[in-house]
This record gives C-alpha cells, structure tokens and sequence, in this order.
C-alpha cells in the first residue's frame, strides 16, 4: 500500500516511485528494484494502477497513475494507513536520534590530544546512536591535564542527558576543587540534589602533571591500567559510584609516571564485550592486546584496542557502550 500512496502523489515511473518510498518511510527502509518492479506489475494487473508508455532520456519507461480503485483503496484501508503514519513517526524518531547523536559527538572533546609532556586519545562507540559513556580533558593550573571517563547507568536518550549533565559539572568543579577528590565529592553532591532516580555514575577523574604524577580519584568505575616497564597495576582508590549518597567520601592517590608509560581508561562495555558464545573480552585480554602493539602512540594503542575488541566479538551484535582513554607520559624535554 507504501507503493500505491508513493504513486498518489502524481504520475511517475519506476525510479520516480522508488524515491518517492524512500521520502514516505524516510528511509527507514529500503526497496530494492528487483522487489519493487514486480510489486508494481502486479497492482497493474489487479487494476490499482494503470501505465502508459513514454520515452525519457531516450528510453520507453512506463509511467505509472493511480486508478478510481486504486484510491479507492487506498481511502478504503485504514490499516495500511496506520501503518504508513507509524513509519513516518519511525522516520521522524531515527531523524531526531541522528540529531541527538550529532550534539552529543559535538559535547565531546577532540578524540586526540597532546601536550608538551603526554599524548592521549579516547574514542566512544555508542550502543545505540547515543549512550552514557562519556570523556573529556581540561586544562588546568600549574599546566596539568585533567582528565576523565565516566558511565551511566543504562543506554539511550536518558543516559545521553545525563553524560552531558556529568560533563558540564566536572567542567564546573574541577579547575575550583583542591584535587580529585574533592572534585569527584563536589560532582556527587550536585548530581544527587537533583533527585535523579534510579540512576547512578562511575566516574574515573585523574590529574596528570608535568613531573609525571598523577592524582586520581576512583568512584566505582573500572580500575584503570597503570603499564610500566615494571608491568601493570590497577589504579582503584577512590570511593562508591556517583548519585546515590550525597555526603560519600572520596580519597585520592599519587602515582608516578615515567617516560613512556601509560594509562588505560575503559568502561564495562570493553571488558564485558561478548562472543557469539557469550564469552566476556575480560581484562585478562585487554592487558595481554597493549602488549601487541609495537608503535608507542596513544592513537595506536586506542586503535588496537577496538581492533581486537572487534575481532573477539566478530558477528556478535554490541551489547552496551564502549569507551575508552590512553593518557602516556614523556618527560616536557621529550
């Protein structure tokens, strides 16, 4: 019946009426000639459509018009025209999702950034066309890098305006807070005066300075890789995740980078990414992926990453949002 409305709007041929489908379900759908063709012929036949031959761009094309039955029933069927209401509103729901996916790809930061003495880089893959992940760097007194990776719980719209929520207050509290600690205390008290139910944050927040040390500060997220010549560690101080309690303690912690070292950042979406036979990424992988890379840069690393995340999963479809962060260290002389 798509194709008998697609037709109602004036004469056409086949490719006329082609796109005219594509303009009904905003291309929710999409029909190929092989389909259409046929489907056409047949409403010929049945008498809901009649063609005349005309010759267009030195071709014979048919030109197809609408006959007395076939608005008829078109008038007459009031299913199919729900039906078509319903994909316009499909249509108008996956345009405003595109929009929503375009702001919140603005609200983040470049994916690269580097300094005079690190390099970093993030990338986020939404499971649907917008999540709750999110990340974010600031600059901030005494030439640090602030930085930052955080997941609401749950997907969609409602975790997206909550990540851009998180985002602007991090932005706000960090540069005026005396350390992470205070920052990420500041950040839940603000988050839980506004009474948002059934919603909960974890928040990685860390400090890097020119000297290579790093103050940081954990609520509930997973603890990130420290990897060194002297191997690995994870980095966990820090307190529960964000929402919930209001006077929650936060503490924060001082580590030491050296030149060439490096941070993993990630959310569950990395870690807890599954196979066909539901077998989790795990961290175990995670560690035993940075180890394969030859080329030192924090874009390599991120890439190889998602690469190899990719290439566990293979045809499995993504079950949650995934994210992650490289921050690596060089001395300011590098």
């Amino acid at each position: 019946m798509l194709v008998l409305q697609a037709v109602a709007a004036g004469p056409a041929h086949g490719f006329g009426v082609m796109h005219r489908l594509r303009q009904l379900s905003g291309e929710v759908f999409h029909v190929p000639p092989t389909t259409l063709y046929p489907t056409l012929h047949r409403l010929e036949s049945a008498g809901l459509l009649a063609a005349t031959r005309k010759t267009s761009g030195g071709r014979l094309a048919k030109l197809y018009r609408l006959t007395a039955a076939g608005r008829n029933r078109l008038g007459d069927d009031t299913g199919w025209q729900l039906l078509s209401d319903a994909v316009g509103q499909i249509a108008k729901l996956r345009h405003d999702m595109e929009t929503a996916a375009a702001i919140q790809r603005a609200l983040l930061p470049t994916t690269h950034r580097a300094g005079p003495f690190f390099d970093a880089g993030a990338t986020a893959m939404p499971c649907w066309s917008i999540g709750g992940d999110f990340f974010d760097y600031m600059d901030l007194p005494g030439d640090a890098l602030g930085f930052a990776l955080g997941d609401v719980a749950g997907k969609g719209p409602p975790a997206a305006l909550l990540a851009a929520l998180m985002q602007g207050s991090l932005a706000a509290h960090a540069p005026a807070s005396d350390g992470p600690g205070a920052t990420v205390a500041a950040v839940n008290a603000a988050l839980v005066r506004r009474g948002i139910q059934g919603r909960f944050v974890t928040l990685f927040y860390g400090v890097l300075f020119p000297d290579g040390r790093v103050i940081y500060c954990n609520a509930g997220h997973n603890p990130p890789i420290l990897a060194s010549d002297s191997g690995v560690r994870r980095l966990e101080t820090g307190g529960t995740v964000l929402g919930i309690f209001e006077d929650a303690p936060y503490a924060e912690e001082c580590v030491t980078l050296g030149p060439g070292d490096y941070l993993v950042l990630f959310s569950d979406g990395i870690s807890e990414a599954m196979n066909d036979a539901e077998e989790e990424f795990g961290d175990d992988r995670l560690v035993g992926c940075l180890a394969e890379v030859a080329e030192a840069k924090a874009d390599s690393r991120l890439r190889h990453i998602f690469a190899s995340v990719k290439q566990f999963t293979a045809s499995a479809p993504q079950h949650d949002d995934m994210t992650a962060m490289i921050v690596q260290y060089h001395s300011p002389a590098a």
